[in-house]
C-alpha cells in the first residue's frame, strides 16, 4: 500500500492531453467549434447551442486542443476553408437560382467539415464522438483517407414568405434566407442505422451531410434516400474543386427537421391553417 506522498501523486487526474494530437502536459488552448474568421465574416449570423436549444450571437468554444495542433494544421484548415468559402455566403436563391464553385479540393473541405463536427461533438459529448475521434489523423494530416466516408452538398432556397406566416412570426419579413451557421445530427434512423455517424452542416445557404457508413450500410441506398430528401448531391472525394447545385429544400424545410424553434412556430401555423 502507497502511503504518504506517493498515495498523493498516484490519487492526481492523469494529465489532461489534446483532443486532436493527444499529447500530454501541453498547455491546452481554446479550439473554435465555428471558426472566428467565419463568424468575423458575418456577425449578424445566429449560432445554435445544441444544450440550450437556442440561437445566439457569439462563438462555441472548448479548451482541449495545444497550442501545437491548434495553431498549426487546424488553423491553416480554418484560413483555406474561409477563403474559399466567404465569397458564397450571406447569398441566397430567391427569383434567381445560383450555383457556387469552391476554390478548394474536396479532401481539404471534408477535412475542415470532419474537424468542426468532432469539435461540436466534443461540445455535447454527442453519441458518434467516438467515430469522430477516430478521424483525427485525417483531420490534421489528410491520411489516412477514410474507408467508406462520403460527403453530400447542395444550396438551400430561401422561401418567400405570405402576409399571413409575417403576421404568425411577428416580423416584416418578404423572404426567409437560410441565414444561420449550424451544425447538427441527422436524426432519422433510416440513414443513421447505416452509419457510424451523419453530421450536417449549415453555413448560410450552403449545406452538407457527411456520412460515415458502417461495414453493413449501402452508399447506393444512403445516396438515394438523401437525393429524395434533400436533392444534395454526392461530392467526389478526390475533386480538386468543389461543384455546389440548388437542392430542392427551402429555409423552412432545411432548418424545421433541426431546429426545434423552427419546428415549433411553423408547426404552429400550421395547424392554425388547418383548423
Amino acid at each position: 500500500m502507497r502511503t504518504g506522498k506517493d498515495a498523493k501523486v498516484s490519487a492526481r487526474e492523469p494529465p489532461a492531453a489534446c483532443a486532436y494530437c493527444k499529447t500530454t502536459g501541453a498547455t491546452l488552448t481554446k479550439e473554435h467549434v465555428i471558426p472566428r474568421a467565419l463568424i468575423a465574416a458575418a456577425p449578424e449570423r445566429n449560432t445554435y447551442s445544441a444544450k440550450t436549444q437556442n440561437l445566439f450571437r457569439g462563438e462555441l468554444q472548448i479548451r482541449d486542443t495545444c497550442e501545437s495542433c491548434n495553431s498549426g494544421p487546424l488553423a491553416d484548415l480554418d484560413q483555406r476553408a474561409v477563403t474559399a468559402l466567404r465569397p458564397h455566403l450571406q447569398r441566397w436563391i430567391r427569383d434567381e437560382p445560383w450555383s457556387a464553385s469552391l476554390a478548394i479540393d474536396a479532401t481539404t473541405l471534408n477535412r475542415w467539415l470532419l474537424k468542426m463536427s468532432f469539435n461540436s461533438a466534443r461540445v455535447k459529448k454527442g453519441e458518434d464522438l467516438p467515430a469522430l475521434t477516430a478521424q483525427r489523423s485525417f483531420i490534421l494530416n489528410g491520411k489516412p483517407r477514410p474507408a467508406r466516408f462520403h460527403a453530400f452538398a447542395g444550396i438551400i432556397r430561401s422561401r418567400s414568405c405570405s402576409p399571413a406566416e409575417q403576421q404568425h412570426m411577428g416580423v416584416i419579413r418578404d423572404w426567409w434566407d437560410p441565414d444561420n451557421y449550424r451544425l447538427s445530427v441527422w436524426h432519422d434512423r433510416r440513414i443513421r442505422d447505416q452509419a457510424s455517424f451523419v453530421r450536417v452542416v449549415f453555413l448560410d445557404a450552403l449545406m452538407f451531410v457527411l456520412v460515415k457508413l458502417r461495414s453493413t450500410g449501402s452508399l447506393v441506398g444512403v445516396r438515394k434516400f438523401i437525393a429524395q430528401r434533400t436533392g444534395l448531391a454526392l461530392l467526389e472525394s478526390r475533386s480538386e474543386t468543389v461543384e455546389l447545385r440548388p437542392s430542392t429544400l427551402d429555409a423552412i424545410t432545411a432548418y424545421e427537421a433541426q431546429l426545434p424553434i423552427h419546428a415549433h412556430v411553423w408547426g404552429e401555423y400550421r395547424a392554425s391553417r388547418s383548423r
